[in-house]
């Protein structure tokens, strides 16, 4: 099975190398990561010409000769994935090391499953985490589960894609329910028991990082 893994990208150099990083400590290593740049303007592009040059696996960067949107732009990323699971990621986020390994174990587990999410630990800007996690404060609120998901807490088969894209236009980007409601009964599953996820920062402004594009 091949593994992709989708990110959008924008000025995102403060906290990129972090996430970056995190992708090579996988325990289960992609086999490609698809990034998609709107026109950063600080020094992103050569973070990431750097990780292509240092990453063991594939690495293909597409910079947007114009500006695209965030929705638009990681829509593209998914498009060009060739994986057959795809995992989403935001740019300021960090990932546990078993996140690719046990969400494919999932998969493997559950061919009837399209589509997993996870927990997120919510962080501080150095990623101090708090104890506040983001399925936490959904059930805290008497929330179902799936209420809201985050679309940088994703993995989907390929099979997805032909429901999903392109994203319907009211729908902000991945970091919002980007999942069609009357589609996803029997289709997801959430790990509730252990987070295996990311951890998410939480800006001084008290919106969480993957939100804050």
């Amino acid at each position: 099975m091949k593994i992709s893994i989708a990110i959008a990208t924008y000025n995102g150099a403060r906290y990129l190398p972090g996430q970056l990083d995190s992708f090579i400590r996988q325990k289960k290593p992609p086999h490609e990561v698809v990034i998609c740049d709107a026109g950063s303007s600080d020094s992103t592009m050569a973070i990431l010409h750097k990780f292509q040059n240092d990453a063991p696996f594939e690495v293909r960067i597409e910079q947007n000769p114009t500006q695209l949107g965030y929705r638009k732009n990681f829509e593209r990323a998914l498009s060009l994935c060739t994986g057959d699971f795809i995992f989403l990621s935001d740019q300021d986020d960090y990932w546990f090391d078993t996140k690719i390994l046990e969400m494919t174990n999932l998969f493997s587990a559950r061919p009837d499953i399209f589509v997993i999410y996870t927990d997120m630990i919510i962080t501080d800007e150095n990623l101090n985490p708090s104890r506040q996690t983001q399925l936490g404060n959904i059930l805290a609120l008497g929330c179902r589960a799936e209420t809201y998901v985050s679309g940088c807490a994703t993995a989907l088969r390929r099979d997805w894609l032909s429901i999903v894209l392109p994203m319907p236009t009211e729908v902000a980007a991945p970091g919002s329910t980007i999942w069609p409601r009357p589609l996803t009964f029997g289709l997801f599953a959430c790990r509730r028991n252990s987070i295996i996820g990311a951890t998410t920062r939480m800006y001084p402004s008290g919106v969480p990082a993957n939100l804050n594009k």
